[in-house]
């Protein structure tokens, strides 16, 4: 019986990996997996267990992540040039994973299911999640993503055709308001606002700033208050899905 215990216990701590997430959507996706328990620091705006804080991709506090040991960390793409750089440096096992477009989130899930040999679990929580996801026929409606504004109602942020939500627009079948293939996100005002003339806005916070240009439009307004509609992770297609009834 001792001995079984002590195989147990070696086999048990063979598998088990301290992992560091910098950013929601990938602390999401350790979650989803059942893999809380590995987390030995996640970033400062991360939900979850009562871990250690270790800043963003962005701003990344290195001493704190090289004082973890972490096995794994795990950082999107986008990420600042110099935390990168810094990661190489210090010779840090890092998975770096893309999270700028809807494509990203099969790909970056599966990539973290590996790394803890989840993969057939990780597919199975994807068809779930997209199997009342369909993709609607192209029309000519117009469309933007107002992500954000300046907090006078006098710019806000709106999503280009090459991110995450301009892929949600070409899903739903509609067409981005920006023609610019360059930007990702531009900041607009009230006369570009008025010539882009957009047929729907759909806004991510219902606390954006509202504007009387606004009356000025015959667009549909719809508003969005769901927390995942902000985190490209497997959850994101629950969004897509209410977003798509809303449009009905």
């Amino acid at each position: 019986m001792k001995l079984w215990i002590i195989l147990f216990l070696f086999s048990f701590n063979a598998y088990a990996m301290g992992v560091v997430s910098t950013s929601p959507a990938i602390t999401e996706m350790i979650s989803m997996l059942g893999e809380e328990k590995s987390l030995v620091g996640k970033s400062d705006y991360c939900k979850g267990p009562d871990v250690a804080k270790v800043g963003s991709a962005l701003d990344l506090n290195l001493e704190k992540v090289f004082l973890l040991k972490p096995d794994l960390l795990i950082i999107q793409q986008n990420a600042s040039n110099k935390v990168l750089g810094n990661l190489k440096k210090m010779k840090l096992n890092t998975l770096e994973i893309p999270l700028e477009r809807l494509s990203d989130i099969d790909t970056s899930f599966l990539k973290i299911a590996e790394s803890f040999k989840k993969e057939e679990l990780a597919q199975k929580i994807l068809k779930e999640k997209k199997i009342k996801l369909y993709q609607q026929k192209k029309s000519k409606l117009k469309a933007l993503f107002v992500i954000g504004d300046d907090g006078r109602g006098a710019q806000w942020s709106v999503a280009g055709r090459s991110t995450l939500y301009g892929d949600v627009l070409d899903y739903l079948g509609l067409e981005n308001a920006l023609t610019d293939e360059q930007e990702k996100f531009s900041m607009i005002g009230a006369e570009a606002l008025l010539k882009l003339n957009p047929d729907i806005i759909i806004f991510l916070s219902p606390e954006t700033e509202k504007s009387k240009v606004f009356s000025k439009l015959k667009s549909r307004l719809i508003y969005i208050n769901r927390e995942d509609s902000q985190i490209p992770s497997p959850a994101f297609y629950d969004f897509i899905i209410a977003l798509q009834r809303r449009l009905r």
